[in-house]
């Protein structure tokens, strides 16, 4: 009954990806048993591979995966149960469960979001075509100012995520078609739920770029603007801070992952480590643990930590921000400008147009263009000059004073 899991199986005919555990990394592939949906017919598989020492001293990993499926919400939910046989002997186990969801336009929620992906689609469509006209009008000037790097940004990685969306849509066609035709047969989902996963960080920071982008309209208000001011003045003594905080913070994250990383799941690693220590930052500490472990030194740890990182480098910081504010207050420039006035000018303007241009004649709708200029401002004067190979004509400027809207010499070419 077991002949299928004596054979290695590669990592491409299952669809498998590399796996990280808590004590190294393994490969997709490897020797498969599947179960079948039969609790008497399962228990002789498990029996037959006990009976033939099918987990020896050799092993080092051992992955239990399977998906679950909830009609109601519309969820796959793929699990792995991986327990690790390290060669110096010991158990580690650990679990990964993601979530995903393969039918994304079923019912009334699913209609709403593809309409809502249309939208979006022809959005980026429009605004992609015109930051292409943009580049082809101003070229490499672009490059010069932020928002326009920040809009070339998400218009290339929304490109990247209609990719991977499409790349998505497909392997769940041939997932769901695979089983479709073997029901009793295992079906290997965690490459779709690692895809779907990696889809989701580049949607939340497609949104996180484009909610920077819409905020430039706050620019336009006066507390805003003394904010960035603040920070202007500041910037330097806050990078000194910064650094400095990052220092102590990097040496509180090491320290902490070496003496407790062995008891506790907390600071298994540097990054879990470092995760403890801001949610401690922002009071959801986890300090009883740290005080079984080690009552002295956790202590110790625990006072040190609030004493350099809350109590003095945090006030360092505030320290500074409140010395910019204070000189931003001393010397305000109060904004002539604001959202309101641009709203109220546009309607103002639009309307002016609308109204004039039904109660005047052509010339007087000429005068209403911004690109007009009387010619009573000009004088009449010409100089002609003739060349032998092109016939040139070039206009003299006025001795009188211009408007202040300037125009460009033109040349004319008989």
């Amino acid at each position: 009954m077991t002949y299928a899991a004596w054979n290695f199986v590669s990592s491409v005919d299952i669809w498998g990806l590399p796996v990280t555990g808590l004590h190294s990394t393994y490969g997709g592939g490897g020797y498969i048993a599947e179960f079948v949906v039969n609790y008497n017919i399962s228990r002789l598989v498990l029996n037959d591979l006990y009976k033939y020492t099918w987990i020896d001293r050799k092993t080092r990993a051992i992955f239990t995966e399977f998906t679950l499926y909830n009609v109601d919400d519309n969820v796959f939910v793929f699990i792995s149960f991986l327990t690790e046989f390290p060669e110096t002997g010991g158990v580690i186990a650990s679990t990964l469960i993601k979530p995903f969801r393969p039918y994304q336009h079923v019912g009334s929620l699913g209609l709403f979001i593809f309409i809502c992906e249309i939208i979006v689609l022809i959005g980026i469509t429009v605004f992609s075509v015109h930051k292409y006209i943009w580049f082809r009008r101003y070229g490499k000037k672009m490059w010069k100012e932020l928002w326009h790097v920040l809009d070339i940004l998400i218009i290339i990685l929304f490109f990247v995520a209609t990719i991977m969306y499409i790349g998505r849509w497909i392997m769940i066609n041939m997932a769901m078609k695979e089983w479709e035709n073997h029901k009793n047969k295992f079906v290997n989902f965690s490459h779709i739920a690692s895809w779907d996963e990696l889809f989701n960080i580049f949607l939340a920071f497609i949104i996180f770029l484009t909610t920077i982008r819409i905020m430039r309209v706050l620019s336009y208000n006066e507390r805003i603007n003394q904010f960035g001011k603040v920070l202007a003045h500041v910037s330097r003594d806050l990078c000194g801070c910064f650094v400095m905080f990052m220092m102590v913070y990097v040496a509180f994250v090491t320290f902490g992952h070496l003496i407790f990383g062995r008891h506790l799941e907390t600071y298994k690693n540097l990054f879990v480590s470092s995760t403890t220590l801001v949610n401690a930052i922002i009071g959801k500490n986890s300090i009883k643990d740290l005080f079984s472990v080690e009552p002295v030194l956790g202590r110790a740890y625990y006072f040190f930590f609030v004493l350099f990182l809350l109590w003095i480098l945090m006030t360092m910081m505030n320290a500074t921000l409140n010395v910019g504010i204070t000189i931003v207050r001393k010397k305000p420039v109060r904004s002539t400008y604001g959202i309101i006035n641009i709203v109220a000018s546009f309607w103002r303007e639009a309307l002016g147009h609308i109204i004039a241009s039904n109660n005047t004649t052509t010339k007087d709708r000429l005068k209403l263009s911004r690109n007009y200029i009387s010619s009573k401002t000009f004088t009449k004067t010409i100089l002609v000059t003739r060349q032998d190979e092109t016939q040139q004509v070039d206009m003299v400027k006025p001795t009188e004073d211009l408007p202040k809207k300037k125009e460009r010499a033109r040349r004319i070419y008989q």
